[in-house]
Parts: C-alpha cells; structure tokens; sequence
C-alpha cells in the first residue's frame, strides 16, 4: 500500500508527539528524585529569571500560591515539570484549569500527589480531537 504525503505527515506528527510526551513523562518522573524535606518542585516567577527561563505567556495562568523551591517565599508559583507534562499531552489552559492540579505539593506540609495520582487524572481526561495536539515547545523558556 502506497502512503500519500499527507499519511507521512500525520504519522510524523505522531511519533514526535509521542516522542514529546514521553521526554515530558521521563522529566516528570525524575523530578521526584529533586524532592526532600525541604525543596519543594514549584518556581516564582523572580526565581526563574534568575536562571534565565521564563514561564511563556499562554503559561501564566497556570501559576497557584505555594513555596517556591528557590527562594523559599510564598509567591504564586508553577511546577515546571507537571506543565511541561500537560502541555505534552496536548492539553489546553481551559483543560488543565478546569480538571488537574496545578501543583504537585503546594507546601512541603501538605500531602504530595504522586505519579500515580498525576498519570491516573490525566487518563480520565477527554482531549477534544479538533487539537492539533502537542505544541511543539515547552511551558519554560529552555527546559
């Protein structure tokens, strides 16, 4: 069977799709490894300047008060890892905001949602078809 132009495409674009969420899933998974007692996985705004990376625009809204694993202060901040795990799903501000946590652990004195627990809300989430799927770049200037 002969493939058109357009079967290439779509099949590239799934393989780089996938290929995207797995780096994603593989950064996520590793991320645990960063936390102790006192880190915590989230990042203000001020601490990513700091490191030269910056949360993209469309981003920002995705932000929630918590413990910043840099600075130690109590500013709105992300989890890098868990968006960057979102987005490689495909998965739209609308979504997100409206069906999965924005962090991980707000405060390290407060319950840890585990792998497990981030994979098993993800799969109960309908992505509508008429995405384009998984944006090719990341939630953070260069990670």
């Amino acid at each position: 069977m002969m493939r058109t132009g357009r079967d290439i495409d779509r099949l590239r674009k799934q393989a780089t799709g996938l290929g995207f969420f797995n780096a994603a899933l593989e950064d996520f998974a590793a991320s645990y490894q960063k936390l102790s007692a006192h880190v915590s996985l989230n990042i203000c705004s001020h601490c990513l300047g700091r490191q030269h990376l910056e949360l993209k625009a469309s981003s920002i809204d995705l932000m929630a008060f918590g413990l910043c694993g840099q600075c130690g202060k109590i500013k709105r901040v992300c989890d890098l890892d868990l968006l960057k795990l979102y987005r490689a799903a495909g998965m739209s501000n609308s979504t997100i905001l409206g069906n999965l946590p924005l962090l991980r652990q707000d405060f390290p004195t407060r319950p840890l949602l585990t792998e497990g627990m981030i994979l098993a809300l993800l799969e109960k989430i309908d992505i509508p078809h008429d995405q384009p799927g998984p944006p090719q770049d990341s939630p953070g200037g260069d990670d």
